[in-house]
């Protein structure tokens, strides 16, 4: 079976399951799916950027893109681990602006803003009532 490359585990679990199920209720057989992930023909430049992203372990969120006197331009904001140093950091943004560039249909212009992320960043203190 295949699923598009940017569904999550538990999507392509659940799918797998389903079918899983279906063919048991026709034949009584142990049916085991394998789902392997399968970019659409039609697969936008969008959704290629979240996949790419995916495949190289990377988070990614507000992704956009604009068209100006016919060139592309595409912004995101990058999740980086927050205890990395902004020399580690910025070398994971550099890495994946050059994979985006590489794409089919690839922007004139890639800006990443980079986003520190983790459990401390999750833990802020909230004002206490008074």
């Amino acid at each position: 079976m295949s699923v598009p490359r940017t569904a999550s585990l538990e999507q392509a679990h659940a799918w797998s399951d389903a079918i899983e199920k279906r063919v048991a209720e026709i034949v009584p057989a142990d049916v085991v799916v394998h789902a392997e992930p399968l970019a659409p023909p039609a697969e936008n430049l969008l959704e290629s950027i979240r996949a790419t992203s995916q495949r190289m372990g990377q988070a990614i969120h507000d992704l956009s893109a604009h068209q100006q006197d016919g060139k592309l331009f595409v912004e995101l904001h990058l999740e980086v681990d927050e205890t990395l140093t902004l020399r580690e950091a910025h070398r994971q943004a550099t890495e994946l602006e050059e994979a985006i560039l590489k794409l089919p249909g690839h922007p004139a212009e890639v800006n990443i803003h980079i986003e520190r992320w983790g459990a401390t960043l999750r833990r802020r203190a909230r004002p206490r009532a008074r």
